[in-house]
Order: structure tokens, then C-alpha cells, then sequence
């Protein structure tokens, strides 16, 4: 019974990994009138070492609706940065995500997407309610409580989202 459990929560997991990133670079798009929208914005503040997998994989700051037990992504991220970069983006990086339907969200992930292996994109930083300590936990999983939500009001910036992010979660 307990093996059945651990090969369930594992399939879960690499199901939301799979579709923690998007497969395109661009940003998200949405449907809604010029002014209708709204954006999100704060610093990722990294710790560790940045991935060698060539070109260093894609690190990627995502907003997402929904959820899944136990607190990972349910679906693509309702909006995403395009890959971070080392040279420009390292050992902070001042993200918006903007053009975002008003609503609440569920969470903002830091993710990394090993580019050739897209399966195996793991959060390595969650917005959540301690924002100077990393709320992720070693095996990919958001800390308990999990991830704060986030309320994105038409025309506003829902500002000072500031998540950590461990880079070294990323490796295999």
C-alpha cells in the first residue's frame, strides 16, 4: 500500500512538472481589452550555484491559478518571464508580469526546465508567507503553509512579491 502511495504522489508530481513551463519562450497572452488587466512584480533572490546544462536551462518566474495536491501547478501558468540569463539575472532579478486577468492566483513559482529533458522541470522558489527564506522544500515540493496567494486588481500592480530561490534544487 505504501509503495502504491509514493508511485502515485511520484506520477503526480512529474505530471506537474511537465506542465510547470510552458514549451515557447514567449510570454503569455491573454484575451482581455487593453486596461483590463493587471500585472504582478518583485525580486527572485537566488542562492546556489546557476545550472551548467547548456545554455543553463530555463529559469523561468510563472503565475498560476490552480493547484494540485500537494501544492504544485495544475495546468501552464496563466503568465511567465521569458528564460533568465546568468550574466543578467544573477544574484537578483526584478520581475512583472503583466497583462494578467484580475482574480486571485493560486501562486508564483520559480521553476527550472532542463532543456533537454522538458519532463523534468522542478520549482526551485514559491512566493509564499516568509519571504526571506526559501519555500521550497529539497525534494521540489512547496513548504507547508505552501504558497501565498496573490490578488491582481484590473489596471494595478500587485508589487513586492520577493521569493528565494535555490539554483541548486535545479541539478539532477
Amino acid at each position: 500500500m505504501k509503495r502504491l502511495f509514493i508511485l502515485g504522489a511520484t506520477l503526480v508530481g512529474c505530471a506537474a512538472a511537465i506542465a510547470l513551463f510552458p514549451a515557447c519562450n514567449d510570454t503569455a497572452s491573454t484575451t482581455s481589452p487593453a486596461g483590463e488587466t493587471g500585472s504582478v512584480s518583485g525580486t527572485v533572490t537566488f542562492t546556489g550555484t546557476w545550472p551548467t546544462t547548456p545554455p543553463g536551462g530555463g529559469i523561468q518566474v510563472s503565475i498560476y491559478s490552480s493547484l494540485m495536491p500537494p501544492g504544485v501547478p495544475g495546468g501552464p501558468p496563466d503568465a511567465f518571464t521569458n528564460p533568465l540569463n546568468k550574466t543578467t539575472d544573477f544574484p537578483t532579478y526584478n520581475f512583472k508580469l503583466s497583462g494578467i486577468d484580475p482574480g486571485d492566483y493560486a501562486a508564483v513559482f520559480v521553476g527550472w526546465r532542463d532543456p533537454s529533458n522538458p519532463s523534468g522541470a522542478k520549482l526551485i522558489g514559491t512566493y509564499w508567507v516568509y519571504v526571506d527564506s526559501l519555500g521550497v522544500a529539497a525534494n521540489g515540493l512547496p513548504k507547508p503553509p505552501g504558497p501565498s496567494t496573490v490578488t491582481v486588481e484590473k489596471g494595478k500592480d500587485t508589487g513586492g512579491l520577493d521569493i528565494v530561490a535555490d539554483l541548486d534544487l535545479s541539478g539532477p
